[in-house]
């Protein structure tokens, strides 16, 4: 089967959050940093820009708004023990 034809149901999507949270995560300042280290050029700063919004603005709306308050409903012990604990041992941030 080619991938041409072939279809795919997407099912699960993952996103990692892991040192993002309650932080500026990859904001302009950092995506430029990035930029700079990796010495790309002004076309491929556009191309990463101009992609950038999509999942980040779905991720920020609709879809993920639901899933991050039932998962927060579900798990909020956990979640904030979590957070505690991180906020205590370096190791863990």
């Amino acid at each position: 089967m080619s991938a041409r034809t072939a279809e795919c149901q997407i099912e699960v999507v993952l996103f990692d959050v892991g040192g993002v949270l309650l932080t500026n995560g990859w904001d302009h300042r950092e995506r430029a940093a990035v930029y700079d280290h990796f010495g790309l050029t002004a076309a491929e700063k556009a191309e990463i820009e101009a992609r950038h919004p999509a999942p980040y603005d779905a991720w920020e709306r609709d879809a993920a708004a639901g899933f991050v308050e039932e998962l927060f409903a579900a798990h909020h012990g956990e979640i904030y023990a979590y957070l505690i604990r991180m906020l205590r041992d370096p190791e863990l941030a």
